[in-house]
This record gives C-alpha cells, structure tokens and sequence, in this order.
C-alpha cells in the first residue's frame, strides 16, 4: 500500500510544500488489524514527518485508495471533501 504524505507550505510567501511516498506492506493483515494498522502507519508517519521537514506545516496523510476516492468524487461533480486530508 502507498502511502502519500505532503505540506502545503504557505504559497503567499513564497514556501513550496513538500511530499514524499512509502510503500508499506500490509497485506498479511485483515479486517480490523489491517484498518487498526493502517491508522497507526498514518500517526507515524505525520510524527516522523514532522520532525523530518520541521517546517511548522500541518502534514497530511493518504493513501493511494484514498486519494482516487476522492478524484473520483470530483470528477463526478459530487462535493467530497475528507476533513484529515
């Protein structure tokens, strides 16, 4: 499973963000170990992220699943927004 993480950075100064991709195996895992798995992958990964970039901005995580949900939706005209993105 790939997992995106980004910063938007501040764009009115000037400030790119910044992302970066991992690929994690997760696929020994099922149902609820997998779901509980994944939620800790992403609390990691922004904690880690944080401390890496050390910029101050708030870091986002999502998967690849995730990510083309949410394309989907857009590209469907319907107004899908996921809040912790």
């Amino acid at each position: 499973m790939i997992f995106h993480i980004w910063n938007d950075g501040d764009s009115s100064v000037g400030i790119s963000g910044s992302n970066a991709a991992l690929n994690v195996n997760v696929d020994n895992l099922d149902g609820e170990d997998r779901d509980e798995m994944i939620a800790t992958i992403k609390e990691k990964m922004i904690e880690s992220f944080q401390f890496i970039w050390n910029d101050g901005f708030k870091i986002h995580v999502a998967t690849d699943a995730e990510l083309a949900a949410e394309e989907e939706c857009i590209n469907s005209g319907i107004d899908f927004s996921m809040g912790n993105l």
